[in-house]
């Protein structure tokens, strides 16, 4: 998996010469400075989805339904097991948990740039990373992760480790480390199928055991009196199985695209149903004909979750990080320069925000509002390209030495 020697670093010429280094590091600082300044702004007001987790943890603690509390700033979405990760920040006043959670964020978010790059590129250039880390920090995804206070780079930091020790040959650890992302983002379960077709039954059962005891966990917090997931399966899942509201310009995902188009809401669902279905196939059929190529197949499962997913929140598309990353190594590695334009443009697309998106069914206001949704389909289809298409010369190889066959 990792190089056996490299000749030359080709992205580490481009990051050499003086005023490239200078104007990078001036970019990083800057980034860096204002997402701290952020993170100060923030620490002073309610970062609203930790504020609902934080206070939802506090009544798991004391045996008490956090779904039925009315003074949270919005209902309970995620599983009762989810709140187990929030406990330990309970037991701090809340502005100091908050301030902590923030600093996790930030820095699970630059630890998956680093990943990432060192599950693609495997050896790069430092100036490279801050780039990258910059790119990231000043995106709109990484800007409404911090303000909401959501856990969106800490999932993604878990499960590019579950990525990184399957690949170090480490079932057990990347097992248990996929069982940790799902307790924490139920919808990462979706990565189950990632590695089902990779046959591996081990890690998967390790990962269920994980998920099985934190469920029991919560269980046993929440009181024998208070059966939460009973409710949870009840009363809180046939809400989010609604598909009214999903046009919201935030929703960037298939759904939040056709609900744009089509105010019906049994259109909606069939429209949905048909494309979506039809994307879970094309990622079961590509995963099985090139499970070699694991990086690539990873990325396509990433950038397809958020796709599929029928809230996929602005936020949510900080996990494009790694997609991001591989595609990045891919173009570059077959010489497909002319891809990097478009890698540039999907870029600038799902870093957009619209500050005053207005109404959602002026036309043609409802096409341009899906910004994140083009930039995603210009990924996937990039993505499809070069899992499909295959390399004419590997001149990548000659040149840098092999780097075996897994990206």
């Amino acid at each position: 998996m990792y190089l056996s020697g490299m000749k030359r670093n080709l992205i580490s010429d481009i990051f050499s010469t003086p005023w490239i280094n200078l104007a990078i590091l001036i970019f990083f600082f800057g980034s860096f400075f204002y997402t701290l300044f952020s993170l100060y702004k923030i620490a002073n007001t309610i970062a609203p989805d930790f504020s609902v987790l934080w206070n939802a943890a506090k009544d798991l603690q004391a045996s008490r339904n956090p779904y039925l509390n009315s003074e949270l700033y919005t209902g309970v979405g995620y599983p009762p097991n989810t709140l187990l990760f929030y406990l330990p920040l309970t037991l701090l006043p809340y502005h100091t948990s908050q301030v902590i959670f923030l600093f996790l964020s930030l820095l699970a978010l630059v630890g998956s740039v680093y990943l990432s790059l060192l599950l693609t590129f495997k050896k790069f250039n430092k100036l490279f990373f801050l780039f990258g880390s910059s790119l990231v920090l000043i995106s709109f995804p990484w800007k409404f992760t911090l303000g909401m206070g959501q856990n969106n780079s800490i999932s993604l930091l878990l499960i590019l480790f579950s990525l990184y020790f399957y690949l170090s040959k480490r079932d057990n650890t990347s097992g248990f480390f996929l069982g940790l992302s799902i307790a924490l983002k139920t919808i990462f379960g979706f990565f189950l199928l990632f590695f089902l077709t990779q046959r591996k039954w081990k890690l998967i059962s390790i990962a269920l055991i994980v998920i099985a005891f934190s469920i029991v966990l919560s269980i046993r917090l929440s009181g024998s009196e208070t059966n939460l997931y009973t409710y949870y399966i009840r009363e809180v899942i046939p809400p989010l199985l609604n598909y009214e509201g999903r046009e919201i310009y935030y929703n960037q995902g298939i759904l939040g695209f056709i609900s744009r188009l089509y105010p019906d809401l049994n259109l909606r669902k069939i429209l949905n149903g048909v494309v979506s279905l039809m994307l879970l196939i094309l990622i079961t059929l590509i995963s099985q004909i090139k499970k070699d190529k694991v990086l690539l197949v990873f990325s396509f499962f990433v950038i397809s979750l958020l796709l599929i997913d029928s809230l996929s929140w602005q936020h949510h598309f900080v996990w494009l990080v790694f997609p991001f990353t591989e595609l990045i190594y891919e173009t570059w590695k077959r010489r497909k320069y002319y891809l990097l334009y478009l890698i540039f443009v999907a870029y600038l697309l799902i870093s957009w925000n619209f500050k005053s998106p207005g109404s959602y069914f002026d036309f043609p206001k409802i096409i341009i509002l899906s910004n994140t949704f083009y930039g995603s389909l210009i990924l996937l289809f990039i993505n499809i390209y070069l899992l499909l298409v295959p390399k004419r010369i590997n001149l990548f190889k000659k040149e840098f030495g092999d780097q075996g066959e897994k990206g």
